[in-house]
């Protein structure tokens, strides 16, 4: 995906690829996958332009702030799941961890907005659950 995040005062501004972690083949409902107790994941992204990136989870209501989780993304780097957070960024709170059991619904990559037009230009290559 590329494009440019328009900048925005209050950073609310954002790009996200995301998708199902769990989905029915029949019936394409979203279903559920539960975090294990230890481990992370791995995601192998192309990011030319070397921008900040973050992995989101998202439980069955990704309208509540303590329902998202996320941590920052370096390409190919294990994110472990104790290291996914609530308000993940700097100042960002509450900050609760991500807990063994959860059940995740789905994931996205985001590009966090700035106060300034981000452009950004990325391809998921791979993912890989540890």
């Amino acid at each position: 995906m590329q494009g440019t995040v328009t900048g925005r005062t209050d950073y609310t501004g954002f790009a996200m690829l995301g998708w199902n972690v769990n989905q029915d083949p029949v019936n394409s409902t979203a279903l559920t996958w539960a975090v294990p107790a230890t481990g992370g994941v791995i995601l192998t992204v192309t990011n030319p332009g070397n921008t900040q990136l973050r992995l989101q989870l998202q439980g069955t209501d990704p309208h509540s702030g303590s329902d998202r989780w996320c941590a920052p993304l370096t390409s190919g780097q294990l994110i472990p799941w104790t290291s996914l957070l609530t308000n993940c960024w700097t100042g960002g709170s509450p900050q609760n961890a991500l807990t063994p059991g959860t059940m995740i619904q789905q994931a996205a990559i985001i590009v966090p907005g700035l106060q300034t037009d981000l452009p950004f230009n990325l391809c998921l290559v791979d993912i890989q659950i540890q």
